[in-house]
């Protein structure tokens, strides 16, 4: 038998079809006629009609893409560190230690976005508003570069703009847009540039953009090298696959994209080190409080609850279904249930692409859908994929769109340039369609938006007729065009409801303020920054955030040192410390990402320099040791006569198993003593063990003001300090250990009288040095751990990269 030439869109020529046999001139299609180049326009307009229509608001200056809702983390994490980043470039430079995280972190990690970070030479003053320019850019590359990566598929012109579309607002990018604009906006534009790189290389040999791609996903998110190179295994055996069945072509393909994947490391080492530190570094994996332990244990066949299967039947149609944002009433919530929604077309094409595949393609994309079957219907196969990090879908829900979309447009491509359709699988996928828009779910009636399940069920159907008459040769002009405005309105419809029925921030409101976190909290801070001109900590207790949840990062905006801090990788030794102190408990990893601080714990304020507390409450701390001092609109400010210094002298230490056997308030008054170490460490630094351990849950002033005064008695004096540079002196009366409340961390080094010493990690998580009798002068220096030597390997990298795109950049890899 002749063997057939190898095709990427092959097909079943026994299998029934619609006979378009006639023997008609077919007319060359409107979108064919078209050059790459102006298929590509057609493209960029179609997307900016639809962000005009979608963004409008946003875009005229209405409101902020900052929501108050359930997307609160929008202004908490990413408003606020772009802001704070803002303000670190004027007055510090380049990002690294900051003690406006918490009692101190290094911020370097994460902070370069290669499109938000754009905002920041613009200043503070114009982030909240440009912040939705950012969201749109994501989506025209994301748009940009899933159309270049069909066209390389050999999808036609007309598929790939309809597909792109599809692609560029899917939910997964739209919705999670009012969430994490840094992060899965980002995601869903270099997972295109992703895939593009990598078929141009597969199908073409030129290998030039595929470590741009991997190093952009390097910079990104460190945990994405596995989740992506999952992406690109899977879809190299795929394609290889597809076109044959020998072992060494794919080894030998996988080797060499493996190469490429070091370059494109290596490209990405100046800040790739650092991340995967603050990663390795955080409670959630140094820490110990991970759900490895809970979510592993899991049976591997325990299917996922009828709240779940529906949540994620229904959100193939539509993000909204179940409700918008805090209204939203299904699986989760509205950012973390399964997004699916990347167009009805998509869902209607789907099935053609098994109808008209070759047996060989069926089987593989029928393993595909398998292996997303367990993902949605089995949850032990999405914990496996997360690596047991997490119960959430996200880039494991992306993945499933990504699947839909290259099968669906490639099945449109076929129907469109083959004019072949299989009218019986058409009209079987429409009846199933249907039914699960209208299925039996185990979820309230009431929690369903009923007008818009009807909507979509009509979309569906146009959907059905779009794809029938893009098969007829008389009509597939009109068909083609047509599809492009129904797709157009379509998504208008369906993905401007997760922007615009959502409780946003106002111009008008915070237009006038430099902050939307601007309060009464501002002009006390400014009038203790006038008064006190020493190191210190200040605590609330109320939250400044006009979101919905508490942000705990309002000293970045607010301009003050304090205790709290939110973020997903907080400093694992601050952690370490609340946790050796009682105040999180051991395995609970969401304190450790909200972290509320030492705030109510008097004896923990003192020891770590809280020197004020700004109260909102009808609280009164003057029986704690507070002086009221001033009031400032409805904050009452409080100082705290027992503050202690940044740096002060221990002489005795206490064993930290000993320590950890104690009740948690008599470990508080325990450290107006001694500081926590091992028994080895102590005694090797000349520190005393401290014996006169008192188990009571009382403290009386007399012990409390002679503990303070002699913790105080040798104290660390300030003579120049910035967060990366402080200078001080010291007199010692006898050899002790010099503790700084600052969290431990690598890139901080020290010298006493210009010599190096050793930093050591006391007390849990804070910094201590020893000191020998006598005055002396003492240096901390902070230095972004492995930024030198990872800036000389991307350098280096790119030299190679330089002269292999010289060598090779015509020839095949």
């Amino acid at each position: 038998m002749a063997k057939s030439k190898p095709s990427n869109q092959t097909s079943k020529p026994h299998q029934p079809i619609v006979d378009v046999s006639q023997k008609k001139q077919e007319i060359t299609p409107f979108f064919e006629k078209l050059s790459d180049p102006k298929a590509l326009f057609m493209l960029w307009a179609c997307v900016l009609l639809i962000c005009l229509a979608i963004f409008k608001d946003y875009i005229f200056h209405k409101k902020y893409y900052l929501f108050l809702d359930l997307g609160a983390d929008s202004i908490n994490i990413i408003y606020t560190n772009l802001m704070y980043y803002a303000e670190y470039f004027r007055t510090e430079g380049f990002p690294a230690w900051s003690f406006k995280a918490g009692l101190g972190q290094n911020i370097n990690p994460f902070w370069l976005d290669p499109i938000a970070s754009i905002l920041l030479l613009f200043g503070k003053e114009n982030i909240a508003g440009g912040l939705v320019f950012v969201v749109i850019t994501e989506i025209f590359l994301a748009a940009t570069f899933f159309f270049l990566f069909l066209r390389t598929l050999l999808v036609n012109r007309f598929s790939a703009i309809v597909g792109a579309i599809s692609y560029s607002f899917c939910g997964y990018l739209v919705v999670c847009s009012t969430w994490d604009l840094n992060k899965y906006p980002t995601e869903v534009y270099q997972a295109a540039f992703l895939l593009f790189a990598l078929e141009y290389f597969l199908s073409k040999g030129r290998w030039y953009y595929l470590p741009l791609a991997i190093a952009l996903v390097s910079i990104h998110q460190p945990f994405y090298l596995y989740l992506y190179g999952v992406l690109i295994l899977v879809y190299t055996l795929v394609r290889s696959l597809e076109k044959s069945s020998e072992v060494l072509p794919m080894v030998l393909q996988l080797g060499k994209i493996a190469i490429l994947g070091v370059i494109g490391v290596g490209l990405a080492s100046f800040i790739l080190p650092i991340n995967i530190l603050q990663i390795i570094e955080s409670p959630r994996v140094a820490g110990g409080v991970s759900y490895f332990d809970t979510l592993s244990s899991v049976s591997a066949f325990d299917m996922s609850d009828g709240i779940q299967m529906g949540s994620a039947c229904l959100r193939f149609f539509s993000n909204d279904l179940l409700g918008t944002g805090s209204d939203y009433r299904g699986w989760q919530n509205y950012v973390e249930a399964p997004l699916f929604y990347c167009g009805l077309l998509t869902l209607v094409a789907v099935p053609q692409a098994f109808a008209l595949a070759s047996r060989r393609q069926v089987m593989l994309y029928g393993v595909l859908a398998f292996l997303c079957f367990l993902i949605v219907v089995f949850p032990y196969f999405r914990y496996a994929f997360w690596l047991f990090s997490g119960d959430y879908y996200r880039t494991a829900g992306f993945f499933v769109t990504i699947l839909l979309l290259f099968l669906g447009y490639r099945a449109v491509s076929i129907i469109t340039q083959e004019s072949r359709i299989n009218l019986v699988v058409l009209g079987a996928t429409l009846v199933v369609l249907l039914f699960l828009l209208f299925g039996p779910y185990d979820i309230p009636k009431e929690n369903i938006n009923v007008r818009l399940r009807t909507a979509i069920a009509f979309f569906v159907i146009l959907q059905s007729l779009i794809l029938w008459a893009l098969s007829r040769v008389s009509i597939k002009n009109i068909a083609q065009v047509g599809a492009v405005i129904l797709i157009v309105i379509e998504v208008i419809f369906l993905e401007g409801t997760a922007v615009n029925k959502r409780n946003a921030a106002s111009v008008s409101e915070y237009a006038e303020k430099s902050s939307l976190f601007e309060d009464n909290t501002n002009i006390a801070v400014a009038k203790l920054q006038e008064q006190d001109k020493s190191f210190y900590r200040i605590d609330k207790d109320y939250a400044s955030s006009p979101a919905i949840f508490a942000g705990l990062n309002d000293g970045k905006l607010q301009d003050y040192y304090g205790t709290t801090c939110y973020s997903s990788f907080n400093q694992v030794n601050y952690v370490r410390f609340l946790l050796g102190m009682g105040l999180i408990k051991k395995g609970d990893e969401f304190a450790t990402r909200w972290v509320n601080g030492l705030g109510g714990n008097t004896l923990l304020e003192s020891i770590c320099g809280v020197k004020y507390v700004l109260v909102k409450n009808a609280l009164d701390l003057r029986s704690q040791g507070f002086t009221a001092v001033d009031t400032v609109g409805d904050i009452k400010i409080f100082s705290n006569n027992n503050v202690l210094p940044l740096g002060f002298t221990y002489n005795q230490y206490i064993d930290e198993k000993e320590f950890t056997s104690l009740p948690l308030f008599p470990r508080q008054k325990a450290l107006l003593h001694a500081c926590v170490l091992s028994a080895e460490r102590g005694k090797k630094l000349g520190l005393k063990p401290y014996s006169q351990i008192d188990t009571t849950g009382i403290l009386n002033g007399e012990e409390y003001n002679t503990s303070i005064a002699a913790r105080k008695a040798d104290a660390f004096q300030i003579t120049s300090f910035k967060q990366n540079d402080i200078q001080g002196e010291i007199t010692a009366k006898q050899s002790q250990l010099l503790y700084f409340s600052i969290p431990f961390d690598q890139g901080w080094q020290a010298t006493v009288d210009n010599k190096p010493v050793d930093l050591e990690q006391v007390s849990f998580g804070f910094m201590g040095l020893s000191l020998p009798q006598g005055r002396h002068k003492v240096v901390l220096h902070y230095t972004v751990p492995y930024l030198k030597i990872g800036i000389i390997v991307s350098l280096s990298t790119l030299l190679v990269y330089l002269v292999l795109l010289g060598l090779f950049r015509k020839k095949s890899f």
